[in-house]
């Protein structure tokens, strides 16, 4: 299966050049104290930064908003979401029906 959200996150980093070179430039001095290599960190912040975005423009679940966004079959979109939803139904006990 795609994984939706590292293809969305690869869409942010892509539209925010500039955010990305910051976080780049500011690696050098905070990775270190937080016990990251330079790359970890900056994939940590474009994460945050990502997340930030999505929780910004009102969506709750990124996943969904993810498979929605980059799956072009809508049918395939759906039946992956729902399956998703009932794992995570099936995880917690919550019959639907």
């Amino acid at each position: 299966m795609k994984d939706y959200y590292q293809i969305d996150l690869d869409e942010f980093i892509k539209d925010n050049p500039a955010l990305y070179y910051q976080v780049r430039k500011d690696a050098g001095l905070h990775s270190e104290a937080l016990g990251l290599t330079v790359p970890e960190f900056v994939s940590f912040k474009m994460k945050e930064a990502h997340s930030k975005s999505l929780l910004s423009m009102g969506i709750q679940d990124s996943f969904e908003y993810c498979v929605d966004k980059h799956e072009p079959d809508s049918e395939l979109a759906s039946k992956i979401i729902n399956e998703r939803r009932q794992k995570i139904n099936d995880l917690l006990g919550i019959d639907d029906q």
